[in-house]
């Protein structure tokens, strides 16, 4: 008598792809209530679909929950793996970047090649009218991406195959295989000189890297920081056509609120000039600062910078811009703790906030020992001109 062969056990994408069973919308629904996997949330879970299924249906939970800032309402329908959900690019940064790829200056000849696609993010910013290809090592995450967007997919290293004719975006992966985040630019993959080979091509397009970055490991391009409601999230590296300017440094503010962008390009350089502090003083948002540019927002807003390397501004007149933030000046004394105590207790400081650079003090420690039971919640910068620590004390514009 012989036995009946074994049956063979599904692939990894298999399981995945079993997931869009209507036969597992249970499963799913009743994963992503459950916030701790113990064993009798796990034990009711398996009750509703096979056991191989279940761990999935947790990670798709997980994963759509990190989408949700990023997508909206759309997360609840996506399919990915919580590092593909981390890694994805918000859907207002994603309809950034393709509104220049769509813009009627740059028509659209070939299919748009979406290199390393992950799970289908930066896409997710193209109207659904447009075409692209996927192109992702991971199969999983190929077809993840291909589900999201309804677009064919190919698995492949594109670093080792010809690629048909199109312009590109490229997300080079940032995590190794351990899925730790790479902190340095020699580990992402595909590495500095296929995007350097890409961009030499002839060939349009965006390639998504760290915010910190280093501008000169580049070659010839644009360089545009985002930052999104205030964090650095990527910088995007514009080759061909798609680039403004070989060497032009550009910084946009993002909302994900739907809120319009602010944008502001120039030639990276470090102004020498600077002022005493005025009547108003602002912080300038992070992007313009790491694009360079901080000479280029001085001129544009009629300021002048407090000292170098402060990333502080100031002026006589108020300004109003989207990469300001405006503080109007109380007083300037040298830092000494008690008198600068004394001070804030006389002008009735309620909460009190501590901004520095360079570890001059420690703003988690100082800000509650200096805060008062006043009515005034008031901001200290508390900053080295020169060798000397001062103070200025601020009270911030609200809008």
């Amino acid at each position: 008598m012989t036995s009946a062969p074994s049956k063979m056990a599904a692939t990894p994408l298999q399981l995945w792809q079993s997931l869009l069973s209507p036969d597992h919308a249970a499963l799913i629904n009743a994963a992503s209530d459950v916030t701790a996997p113990t064993p009798t949330a796990i034990a009711s879970l398996r009750k509703l679909g096979p056991a191989e299924l279940v761990p999935l249906a947790l990670d798709l939970a997980t994963a759509r929950r990190k989408l949700l800032p990023k997508f909206g309402s759309r997360a609840a329908t996506m399919f990915a793996d919580p590092p593909g959900a981390e890694m994805a690019s918000s859907l207002v940064s994603a309809q950034h970047k393709a509104a220049r790829f769509t813009s009627s200056a740059h028509p659209l000849l070939h299919p748009i090649l979406d290199l390393c696609s992950g799970i289908g993010g930066d896409a997710l910013g193209f109207p659904s009218s447009v075409p692209l290809h996927h192109f992702d090592l991971n199969p999983i995450r190929g077809w993840m991406a291909s589900t999201n967007t309804s677009h064919p997919y190919t698995v492949a290293d594109i670093s080792t195959i010809d690629l048909p004719p199109g312009d590109f975006l490229l997300d080079p992966a940032r995590r190794d295989t351990a899925n730790r985040r790479a902190t340095s630019p020699a580990d992402i993959t595909p590495g500095l000189d296929f995007i350097a080979a890409l961009a030499r091509s002839g060939r349009s397009g965006c390639t998504k890297l760290a915010p910190g970055i280093d501008q000169f490991l580049l070659p010839s391009g644009e360089l545009e920081i985002l930052s999104e409601d205030g964090d650095l999230t990527q910088a995007l590296f514009w080759s061909g056509s798609l680039s403004r300017g070989d060497t032009l440094r550009t910084a946009t503010l993002l909302s994900r609120s739907g809120a319009a962008a602010a944008t502001l390009s120039g030639l990276p350089s470090r102004p020498a000039s600077t002022s005493p502090p005025r009547a108003h003083l602002y912080t300038i948002d992070a992007s313009i600062e790491r694009a360079g540019i901080i000479e280029t927002l001085m001129h544009t807003v009629k300021a002048e910078q407090v000292h170098p390397g402060l990333g502080l501004l100031t002026s006589d007149a108020a300004i109003a811009h989207p990469f300001l933030t405006r503080f109007d000046l109380i007083a300037d004394l040298p830092w000494d703790q008690r008198p600068v105590q004394a001070e804030l207790s006389r002008l009735g400081a309620g909460t009190v906030d501590v901004k520095t650079r360079d570890k001059l003090v420690d703003p988690d420690i100082l800000a509650p020992r200096l805060s008062g039971t006043g009515d005034q919640p008031l901001t200290l910068f508390i900053l080295r001109f020169g060798s000397t620590p001062r103070t200025l004390i601020t009270r911030r514009h609200i809008l």
